[in-house]
C-alpha cells in the first residue's frame, strides 16, 4: 500500500494479525502455509479494509523501519 498524490511514493506497511486471518478462514491458518493462502485470497478485503483504516487515520504512532504501519485486527475485517 502506498500514500496517493505523494512523490516519491511512501510506503504504507501493512501487518495483518494471525487473529484476523483465522477470522477469515479459520479452517485454513493452521500454518504459514494455510495463513499466506488466506491472504491472498482475501487480498482484496484486506486492501479496502487498510485503505480505509488509513483513511481515518488509522496509522500506527510508531514508524516501522522509517515507515507508516496499519495494523489490521478482527475487528478491521469484519
Amino acid at each position: 500500500m502506498a500514500v496517493e498524490g505523494e512523490s516519491p511514493v511512501r510506503p504504507v506497511r501493512v501487518f495483518v494479525t494471525y487473529e484476523a486471518l483465522a477470522n477469515l478462514g479459520a479452517s485454513q491458518v493452521r500454518d504459514l502455509s494455510g495463513a499466506l493462502t488466506t491472504f491472498v485470497m482475501n487480498r482484496s478485503r484486506i486492501d479496502h479494509a487498510a485503505s480505509s483504516k488509513f483513511g481515518a487515520g488509522g496509522a500506527e504512532a510508531e514508524l516501522y523501519e522509517g515507515q507508516a504501519v496499519i495494523i489490521l485486527r478482527t475487528d478491521d475485517l469484519t
